[in-house]
């Protein structure tokens, strides 16, 4: 291959015994640019390798770190699964020994786990049921009111069936306060729900309440047709 010197255009042939960095004409080094500039690609080859590698490198150690990030999330989340009914569990035995600031405390912890825990929302109801039954016991009857509400909420959500048993306990909260218009839509409501599952004992018990309410507030037909009521289904 013929080789053109770029100062004196002379021709090298491959037959020219000359140093393959100089012109046999003039001298002139030519070849020898020519060997740095497959040099400097080289280098620049090697470089464009090195962060290819380090591109990889790093997607492996990231996609590493996100594993274990799971899963230390994943030993957190069944920690704490074992640990709600534990502390669950504790409150109810606090309460009972008539602890009722520590009862509340335990619960809250309990609470707090159960909300972390993917929104258990059974779990929630359940902490927050305790919190308002703590809290009512305890004369604390905003806070037993505000747990009371949000468990009904969470239950009426979920379908479930406990929320018959808190709509009657924050009814009867309700009536000991003499706060007798907010207790008979939720007594109504049970009622209803009792109803339908056709317990005669709980339609018995929430139409009695409900005959109480219409006779402290002076709605005498009303008392006197659900007092009759209850008689026929007892069988009097």
């Amino acid at each position: 291959m013929n080789v053109v010197c770029g100062k004196c255009s002379h021709v090298r042939s491959d037959s020219e015994q000359a140093p393959d960095w100089q012109c046999p004409a003039c001298g002139v080094a030519y070849v020898k640019v020519q060997k740095e500039s497959s040099e400097q690609e080289g280098v620049v080859e090697d470089g464009h390798k090195q962060i290819k590698d380090a591109i990889i490198s790093f997607k492996v150690k990231t996609t590493l770190f996100f594993l274990m990030l799971l899963i230390l999330v994943v030993a957190v989340s069944n920690n704490n699964t074992r640990k709600w009914p534990e502390l669950h569990s504790k409150s109810r035995v606090l309460f009972e020994q008539g602890s009722y600031a520590a009862a509340i405390d335990m619960e809250k912890k309990a609470l707090v786990i159960a909300h972390n825990d993917e929104n258990d929302d059974d779990r929630v109801a359940r902490s927050l049921y305790s919190l308002a039954h703590f809290s009512r016991k305890s004369g604390q009857f905003v806070e037993a009111e505000a747990f009371y509400k949000q468990a009904i909420f969470l239950w009426n959500k979920t379908k479930s069936s406990d929320m018959e048993i808190v709509l009657g306990d924050l009814a009867q909260m309700y009536m000991e306060q003499g706060r007798f218009s907010e207790a008979e839509p939720l007594l109504m409501r049970y009622l209803h729900v009792t109803e339908k599952r056709g317990d005669q004992g709980e339609i018995v018990l929430r139409l009695e309440a409900l005959a109480i309410i219409y006779k402290e507030t002076g709605r005498i037909y009303q008392y006197k047709t659900t007092v009759t009521r209850v008689k026929k289904i007892r069988g009097g």
